[in-house]
């Protein structure tokens, strides 16, 4: 099966415009006289959606808001009083499923979750009004009990392909489940005892370091547990009676806690959204641990912009070869996803970094576009920067050679994601690589070859460097991206 995204387009023909014959002079005077015309009426504003909730006063602080995919999300506006009680407006031309909401007070972070804030039907639906302790009494006032559970429910799925995964009816019953996890002995209840602990320390040192890391960057620190925070607050979580300086105990226990939740869901067999991430700042680092120039071979002009092209590679397996290979794809398959990547057309196929789309942060130099490709494919791409519709010359990261990417969902988590630093001959550049030979280097690249000996096959997603080491430590955000649900599962 593939999935294809369709943009519909609003085409108005030449044929039908000519025997009106109007002349711009008359097509203003038609302007102008429907914006004087009494009976037209001006489009309302676009609907409101209020969520409103209670944070422990004793927690209440500085609110933020996280979507699923646990990238930042600005309100419209967002207020708190001294008893806790809080209210957000977010735009109705925005949707939710699994909004985290935290307030943070010195080191103190206290979280909850909004199940779903619906996207508005059309700009004359009426404002809507979401009340947390009636859509989910177990979030009536945000405290320790809900702040485990977040982190509880989210360490759970990210097993599972991450929050957005979920359904705003299994985000409910697993919250519950918690709720009633919490009276009675067992690895939940553990969990919320070192999360009330953590609390507690982090009140009593305003000027620590949040106690929890913010939901993008628990992949990169490696735990919910702010270890920066641990550096400079003597707190004993686990109740062993010695002050913790690590969160291997927290993990341990926010891994068994997660177990305990009963959560399925089923990624779609066949195809899978794939994630393509260039970074063009001009202080990235390649695999040789040296500085790229983004525009060596790029003559950037005012109002360039980042495209994507590729299409399906020629040692693809085809179907209709005799005793084909378990990744092999049709020849319709082939040539409709090479069609979907710009089929290797320059500056065609855009990419974003405006927080649509599946960027995950607006204007951080990082951009993307993703495509929902079948699994096993594999894929020739490469980046450009100039203008729509503008030819190779001087607008290639570099000429003669393209990237590699198997699609293969390595973590099973949902995606492929593969983040790239604009003009980076040391990666998963096909011929001409230019990675040292002391790195491993072997002047070109294949779908199987592995540089570098490190485990990880070049032509597929990739871990990237989080602190400037030149060493891969992390998997990339998939950003604001949803996975690729079985279609009993999709809503």
């Amino acid at each position: 099966m593939v999935t294809r995204t369709l943009t519909r387009s609003l085409v108005f023909g030449i044929a039908a415009l000519a025997p009106l014959a109007l002349s711009a002079c008359i097509v203003d005077g038609l302007i102008a006289t429907q914006a004087l015309d009494e009976d037209y009426e001006t489009p309302p504003d676009a609907p409101q959606t209020t969520v409103r909730g209670a944070v422990d006063p004793d927690r209440a602080g500085d609110l933020r808001f996280f979507s699923a995919a646990g990238e930042a999300v600005s309100p419209l506006m967002s207020s708190i009083d001294g008893e806790g009680r809080f209210e957000a407006a977010f735009p109705g031309t925005d949707g939710f499923t699994g909004l985290r909401v935290a307030s943070t007070r010195g080191g103190a972070v206290t979280m909850g979750i909004i199940p779903n804030v619906p996207r508005a039907a059309s700009v004359r639906s009426p404002p809507v009004l979401i009340d947390l302790s009636e859509v989910l009494p177990e979030m009536a006032v945000l405290s320790d009990s809900t702040t485990a559970s977040v982190l509880i429910l989210d360490a759970k799925a990210r097993g599972l392909g991450g929050l957005q995964t979920l359904s705003a009816s299994q985000v409910v019953s697993a919250v519950k489940d918690l709720d009633e996890d919490y009276g009675a002995a067992g690895p939940a209840l553990t969990l919320r005892q070192m999360v009330s602990a953590v609390q507690v320390a982090a009140a009593a040192a305003p000027g620590a370091p949040p106690a929890f890391v913010d939901p993008s960057d628990i992949a990169r620190v490696g735990s919910a547990l702010n270890p920066a925070f641990l550096s400079v607050v003597e707190v004993d979580y686990d109740a062993d009676d010695r002050a913790d300086r690590s969160t291997d105990a927290f993990d341990t226990a926010l891994a068994a806690a997660a177990a305990t939740l009963d959560i399925e869901v089923c990624l779609d067999p066949a195809v899978v959204r794939v994630v393509f991430q260039v970074d063009l700042a001009e202080t990235n680092k390649d695999l040789n641990c040296e500085v790229i120039d983004p525009f060596n071979w790029v003559d950037p002009d005012p109002g360039d912009s980042v495209y994507f092209t590729g299409a399906v590679h020629e040692t693809q397996p085809n179907c209709a070869d005799p005793n084909p290979a378990d990744n092999c794809a049709t020849s319709t398959e082939i040539k409709a996803a090479s069609s979907l990547m710009g089929d290797f057309a320059p500056n065609r196929v855009a990419m974003f970094d405006d927080g649509t789309n599946g960027d995950a942060v607006s204007g951080d130099g990082i951009w993307t576009v993703s495509f929902v490709l079948k699994r096993g494919l594999r894929v020739g791409y490469k980046y450009t920067y100039g203008q729509g519709g503008q030819g190779w010359t001087a607008t290639e990261e570099w000429p003669g050679n393209s990237r590699l990417l198997e699609v293969v969902d390595t973590n099973d988590d949902g995606f492929v994601v593969r983040h790239d630093f604009f003009a980076d001959e040391t990666a998963n550049k096909d011929k001409q690589n230019q990675l040292s030979p002391a790195r491993g280097g072997r002047g070109t690249i294949d779908f199987t070859s592995d540089q570098n000996g490190d485990g990880t096959i070049d032509a597929q997603e990739n871990l990237i460097d989080t602190d400037d080491d030149c060493v891969a430590d992390a998997p990339p955000s998939s950003g604001s991206a949803s996975p690729v649900l079985c279609a009993e599962d999709q809503e």
